[in-house]
């Protein structure tokens, strides 16, 4: 702790000298000057701790076969995490103000503070932490006919998800000095779907084709095809090319009921430095300015889109070489809102 700038002052509500204070005039061996007392203070005598209890549950299990020429499986996953936090020592804004007030907190002798006193100053806090993913994929494959170079391949597959989290804040109510506050909360729904067709069109060249529709109960359903070719004009060289798109949905601390608070240290411009004494005036010196950030509820997924061309070479069993080239473009890419425009307005 290093609470800075506490005022303890010289009477208490009932008009008796405040003891807590040194220089209220109490102790009659003191003869210095009285009044209220401006003092920095670490709270020594209060510890602060951490302990946190992490219980995970997880079941998984699966079937695979085959039947009518098909190779199939499923697999089920269950998950829970639950994780308890405590934390203590953190100080109290309204007890250290009630303790200023009524002087029931000794400053001047630690020692003479009961453990009540400093339970009320520091009353410690816990949560409970959960997070779930449960998960059911399904997925089969087979050939379907004859191509001239091998038989095509298909695969169909389908997967349903079920994602929450709840994290509550460490700090309700903004109630304990030296802590920002944070908290994320949300569940969804998600289904999917996808299929894919490796084509063995001659026997130098190869082409796979998929597609997958999912589905986010949040924000919606999109689409992400992929197709891929590879071409061995001779049996040394290989070139190969891809186009796709990617879907991102936003995680729950980006657009569930969620929220985060902190503390960055600031610098005032140099024009409004100059405006206002130079660096040795106090008013332009750094500072903490509090940040706070909330989760956006019609936040939309990042899209991309991705195409690579590549050249494999082997010209012999013990050397390789290839070149890869790789185009990513992403769109509606999410991140944190930017403050310059407020603080630009708050300097003019």
């Amino acid at each position: 702790h290093n609470t800075v700038g506490i005022a303890l002052p010289q009477f208490l509500p009932s008009g008796q000298l405040n003891p807590a204070n040194p220089f209220s005039g109490a102790d009659p061996t003191y003869t210095g000057q009285t009044g209220s007392a401006i003092i920095n203070y670490a709270f020594g005598d209060i510890p602060s701790s951490n302990s946190y209890t992490n219980d995970v549950f997880r079941f998984a299990g699966g079937v695979k076969g085959d039947a009518f020429g098909w190779d199939y499986s499923s697999n089920l996953v269950v998950a829970h995490s639950s994780l308890d936090t405590v934390q203590k020592g953190f100080i109290s804004y309204t007890a250290l103000i009630d303790a200023v007030t009524n002087g029931t907190y000794n400053f001047a002798n630690p020692a003479a503070n009961s453990a009540r006193v400093r339970s009320a100053l520091a009353p410690g806090y816990d949560k409970t932490s959960t997070s779930d993913l449960d998960s059911l994929d399904l997925a089969a494959n087979r050939s379907l006919w004859d191509m001239a170079g091998g038989p095509l391949g298909f695969a169909v597959g389908a997967q349903f998800r079920h994602e929450s989290i709840d994290d509550p804040t460490l700090n309700p109510d903004f109630e304990f000095q030296g802590l920002g506050n944070a908290h994320t909360k949300g569940s969804r729904n998600v289904s999917a779907g996808y299929v894919e067709f490796n084509a063995p069109l001659l026997e130098t060249l190869e082409m796979d084709v998929s597609g997958r529709l999912d589905h986010y109960s949040d924000v919606g359903s999109h689409f992400t095809p992929k197709i891929g070719i590879k071409w061995k004009p001779f049996d040394w060289v290989a070139l190969r090319g891809t186009y796709s798109k990617g879907f991102r949905a936003p995680s729950f601390s980006e657009n569930g009921s969620s929220s985060s608070q902190g503390f960055i240290n600031h610098t005032p411009p140099a024009d409004f430095i100059a405006a206002h004494g130079g660096s040795g005036n106090g008013y332009v010196n750094q500072y903490a300015l509090s940040l706070a950030t909330l989760a956006n509820k019609d936040i939309k997924p990042e899209k991309a889109r991705n195409y690579t061309l590549g050249v494999l070479v082997q010209p012999t069993s013990w050397l390789n070489v290839s070149v890869d080239y790789f185009n990513i473009k992403k769109e509606n890419v999410i991140g944190p809102a930017d403050a310059s425009a407020a603080l630009a307005n708050y300097y003019a």
